[in-house]
């Protein structure tokens, strides 16, 4: 194997494993911050560094909370069951 392949192959491992820690570790932020809620106000934003204020927000390794989502009722999700087979019938019909 080249040198040059070998090193490619290597900082590809290297920076699989680094995102794998910084989900780990985003994890236990996660964790304390639910254990202990006072903690979330004992530091200021601008301190943190870019890097990780742009890992918890990329989506990678870790979701954010779904804030505001709203879960349907069983009558809501018959309705929409109703009106989206009505649509699909009807979008079939006009393409035959």
């Amino acid at each position: 194997m080249p040198k040059q392949n070998r090193e490619a192959h290597l900082y590809d491992l290297a920076r699989r494993g680094a995102e794998a820690r910084l989900g780990e570790l985003m994890q236990e932020v996660k964790l304390l911050l639910g254990l202990f809620p006072h903690l979330r106000d004992s530091f200021d934003q601008d301190e943190l560094p870019l890097p990780f204020i742009i890992a918890s927000h990329s989506g990678r390794g870790t979701e954010p909370p779904r804030a505001g989502r709203r879960k349907v009722s069983a009558a809501g999700r018959r309705a929409m069951s109703r009106r989206m087979k009505a649509y699909w019938s009807k979008r079939k019909a006009t393409k035959a």
